[in-house]
Parts: C-alpha cells; sequence; structure tokens
C-alpha cells in the first residue's frame, strides 16, 4: 500500500471521527438527541460503545505502528525532516482522534446503562 493511500485513509478516519467530536462536544444537542427518544435500544448503545473502544484500540496501533516505522527509517535531509514533522504532528491528532472515541464510548455505555435501567 503506498503512502499516499496510507495517507488518505488516515484522513478519511481523521475526518469521521472529527465529525464524532462535534458530536460529543455540543453535549446539549448529543444528550437532548438520546433524551428526545423514550424508547432506546440499549443493547444497540451497548454494541457502539464496544465498537468506539475498539476503533479507539485500533487507532492506538495504527500510532504505535507508524511511530515505530518512521523512528525506525534511515532518511536524511529536508524532507525527511519535513516528513517527521508532519508524522508527530499527525500522531498527535492520532492520541487525540482516540482520546475522543474513548470518551464517546463511556458517554454511550452511560447512555445505554440508563435506559437499561429504565427498562427493567
Amino acid at each position: 500500500m503506498s503512502l499516499n493511500v496510507v495517507t488518505m485513509t488516515l484522513l478519511e478516519l481523521i475526518a469521521d471521527i472529527l465529525r464524532l467530536q462535534t458530536c460529543i462536544e455540543n453535549k446539549l444537542s448529543f444528550k437532548g438527541i438520546l433524551m428526545a427518544r423514550t424508547l432506546a435500544n440499549y443493547e444497540q448503545l451497548f454494541d457502539l460503545s464496544r465498537r468506539l473502544n475498539v476503533m479507539s484500540g485500533e487507532i492506538s496501533e495504527l500510532r504505535a505502528q507508524g511511530d515505530s516505522i518512521v523512528n525506525g527509517t534511515e532518511w536524511d535531509g529536508v524532507s525527511a525532516n519535513r516528513f517527521r514533522d508532519f508524522w508527530k504532528q499527525f500522531s498527535l491528532d492520532l492520541t487525540k482522534a482516540q482520546e475522543i472515541l474513548t470518551e464517546g464510548s463511556l458517554e454511550v455505555d452511560g447512555k445505554a446503562q440508563l435506559y437499561q435501567r429504565a427498562d427493567a
């Protein structure tokens, strides 16, 4: 897989994560959406929480692999320095995405538990 394909895939992933971040940061709207429904499929919410958590782990693995590859590559020059600078920022962005997914997972799990208790 070429670097361009990997970069595009990662950028698409980040775009998806940023959309999720917007939803999480706008907690009033997010909570309003969940609270507006008197019925919720809490099993689906639990599944969403698990999937967000898995995605967070996958991003962590991706970041670690990328860090290892970038740091282990012998390459000098202006282009190498520019790419390493890019990767450092990208790695920080991946860490932020991982945190957002983890927070989202916890928030959705909490909502699922509330709906499950209300249904009992």
